[in-house]
C-alpha cells in the first residue's frame, strides 16, 4: 500500500498514511464554465458541467479572442434559447 507523509505538529514530524481515493479528488467542485484551450490547430471553447463532463465545444478558431467572442455568443445565445421538444 502506498503511503503519504503527513505533518504532525510543530515539531514537523512525519507519519505515514494509506492513501484513500479521497486524496485524489478536488476538494471542491468547480461551478460549470467555459473553458478557452489551445488545440492543434488554434484555439477552442468548451463547456464543462460542475461534474467535469464536457457539455460542448466549439469549432477551430486562428486566435484566442476570436475563440473568446465565439464562446460568448453561444453563452448569450443559450440564456435566450427557448426548450422545444422536437
Amino acid at each position: 500500500m502506498r503511503k503519504r507523509p503527513m505533518m504532525l505538529g510543530s515539531d514537523n514530524t512525519t507519519a505515514l498514511l494509506p492513501l484513500k481515493a479521497s486524496d485524489f479528488r478536488p476538494a471542491f467542485k468547480r461551478p460549470p464554465h467555459i473553458a478557452i484551450y489551445r488545440s492543434q490547430n488554434g484555439y477552442r471553447w468548451r463547456l464543462v458541467g460542475g461534474n467535469g463532463e464536457v457539455i460542448a465545444s466549439g469549432e477551430g478558431y486562428s486566435t484566442k479572442s476570436n475563440a473568446r467572442r465565439g464562446a460568448r455568443t453561444m453563452q448569450r445565445a443559450a440564456m435566450e434559447a427557448e426548450l422545444v421538444d422536437g
